[in-house]
């Protein structure tokens, strides 16, 4: 079972991953900022949710599109859960951020499996 730092961790590195997704795998490329080592120097939740709305009005394949629009929603539920685990102190926060982890690391492997689909 993960602690909140773990969880804090695999927060940062799952916002990494789905920096190089918008980047790689959205055609017009999407960037979100660069946190460095830690998400609190940006506003990564808003960032996340803008480029969420972006992805809902490109003209790509529908396929891609809808995937890493999941990672947005994985990561966004991760970060909620999180906070929430922080402060009230009942494991199924840190249980639910886990399987949110889960949830986009299975997505990412869609994604890389299907790369050459169109």
């Amino acid at each position: 079972m993960a602690d909140n730092s773990d969880r804090e961790r695999r927060l940062l590195s799952t916002y990494m991953v789905l920096r190089k997704m918008l980047l790689e795998k959205i055609p017009a490329g999407i960037e979100i900022p660069d946190p460095g080592t830690k998400l609190e120097k940006i506003d990564t939740e808003s960032s996340v949710k803008y480029a969420r709305r972006i992805i809902r009005d490109m003209p790509a394949d529908p396929w891609i599109l809808g995937l890493v629009e999941q990672l947005t929603l994985d990561w966004l539920d991760a970060l909620y859960m999180c906070r929430t685990a922080r402060r009230i102190k009942d494991p199924i926060f840190g249980d639910l951020a886990d399987a949110a982890f889960t949830r986009f690391a299975a997505t990412v492997n869609a994604i890389n499996a299907g790369k050459g689909k169109s």
